[in-house]
């Protein structure tokens, strides 16, 4: 297993989440049993709830293109490239030739102000429980 550490902005936001969720300590998204995703917990998620979820937020990458704007966020905060490799299972070469895109910081901010006026996130908040 890998750990990340988290990026302010994220930590910020798990944190509110959790103040409003009551989830106070443990995994951020356990299984079921409340325990680290099977291949099968990640198979049922990525169909039941990130399918119907991005088509009613208009987004088209697939779940896996959510690590690509991670690392692209790492980048862009200044991380280190080898301890991101690190981090991504990849070799510091590797890691700069797949995700050294940079997410221009207005465009976080369009994000979170397009979530906000649209209401999603009481929309990804009930997705995710």
């Amino acid at each position: 297993p890998r750990t990340t550490p988290l990026w302010a902005p994220l930590r910020d936001d798990l944190v509110a989440w959790q103040l409003r969720s009551g989830r106070r300590r443990g995994l951020v998204f356990p299984n079921y049993k409340g325990e680290p995703w099977t291949e099968t917990d990640w198979g049922n998620w990525t169909v039941r709830v990130w399918g119907s979820l991005r088509e009613r937020l208009g987004v088209g990458e697939p779940p896996y293109g959510l690590r690509h704007s991670y690392a692209s966020l790492r980048v862009r905060e200044g991380a280190s490239i080898p301890e991101l490799a690190d981090e991504l299972g990849h070799s510091p070469q590797m890691t700069l030739g797949t995700y050294a895109h940079v997410i221009p910081e207005q465009e976080i901010v369009r994000a979170r102000q397009d979530v906000a006026e649209r209401g999603l996130e009481r929309l990804v908040g009930e997705a995710i429980r």
